[in-house]
């Protein structure tokens, strides 16, 4: 767990709402029409001009102490109230050469920024569509009608919250290959997954 951190506040959504979407092959669903659905749910998401990746350009914002600095001292090794001190001290520090712009030799924060932004993860495929997107009512209303004209093709669930959280992988802010990974502040994939397996137990039930 080394480098994992959840220091950035609550990114409020700027468009409405804030949508965990998770959307899966069925067992017997044919390749090509599931790609075709993912295909389309991408092209709905980025032909709206209201929707998008839910970390806004400059960034999430920052205080202190940070909301994960518990969960941070637990991941550390040692003594807990050190380990806690630790978190403190690193975490005001940061804060302090964030918040001021303060360049320290080779690190430049708004250099960090951008690439907080670049390297957000609120889009991925693997086994199936996961994404975490700020878009308007309107935009869910449209996701949730093409989702649903796939019913044979595809599992999903969609989550609604008004807000987003970031967890942070970062072994060195001096290389571009930190990974921030985003998800609902009020649910998210959890919740979704949930609506996944719900859907799955109805139809088992029928």
């Amino acid at each position: 767990l080394a480098g994992l951190s959840c220091r950035f506040q609550e990114i409020k959504s700027a468009r409405g709402l804030i949508l965990s979407i998770l959307v899966f092959p069925r067992a017997d669903a044919d390749p090509g029409a599931f790609r075709t659905l993912t295909e389309d749910i991408i092209a709905i998401v980025e032909k709206s001009p209201d929707a998008g990746c839910p970390v806004p350009l400059d960034g999430p914002g920052i205080t202190w102490p940070p909301p994960g600095v518990e969960l941070e001292a637990r991941t550390a090794p040692g003594y807990h109230l050190i380990r806690r001190a630790k978190v403190l001290t690193q975490t005001l520090l940061a804060y302090l050469i964030m918040r001021f712009g303060i360049r320290i030799g080779d690190f430049q924060p708004s250099t960090y920024i951008q690439q907080v932004v670049e390297n957000s993860d609120f889009r991925k495929y693997a086994d199936g569509l996961r994404m975490i997107i700020d878009g308007t009512p309107e935009l869910a209303d449209a996701l949730e009608k093409r989702l649903k004209s796939a019913s044979k093709v595809a599992l999903y669930g969609i989550h609604q919250q008004d807000s987003a959280i970031m967890t942070c992988f970062t072994q060195s802010a001096l290389r571009p290959n930190h990974v921030h990974f985003i998800d609902g502040a009020q649910g998210g994939y959890t919740a979704a997954a949930t609506a996944v397996k719900q859907l799955v137990k109805s139809e088992n039930l029928c």
